[in-house]
């Protein structure tokens, strides 16, 4: 028998920034570009509602911190590049860090998302 995860609704709503970046498009530079594309936080943000300034009375803005968190949690566990040495170190600038930096696909965006559901479990 398999145990429970946790907090099911952070995994679930990891699973849906995956797909929401899947659907729209990735994107780097901007939350969103003209075509509709996302970035990682342009997903999340889009998922939960929110934008992009803070604003704790959005409904799901704590979700929304939730999901940064929990990717930003797994981006620091590699080690930084260049890029990343300049930024400060909460947790949207690392994950735009991430999303940016020019040697970033859409494939490690997709294996950060994946790795901060494994901890979940």
């Amino acid at each position: 028998m398999s145990k429970p995860i946790p907090d099911l609704q952070l995994f679930n709503d990891l699973c849906a920034v995956e797909d929401t970046l899947m659907e729209c498009g990735w994107c780097k530079g901007r939350a969103q570009d003209d075509n509709g594309r996302v970035c990682l936080i342009g997903a999340a943000a889009q998922l939960c509602g929110v934008s992009f300034e803070y604003d704790d009375q959005t409904k799901d803005y704590r979700r929304y911190r939730n999901i940064i968190d929990a990717v930003a949690t797994e981006i620091r566990k590699r080690p930084p590049t260049k890029h990343q040495n300049n930024c400060e170190t909460w947790a949207c600038t690392d994950i735009a860090a991430f999303n940016d930096n020019p040697n970033t696909t859409i494939e490690d965006v997709r294996g950060k998302l994946r790795e901060a559901r494994e901890a979940l479990l």
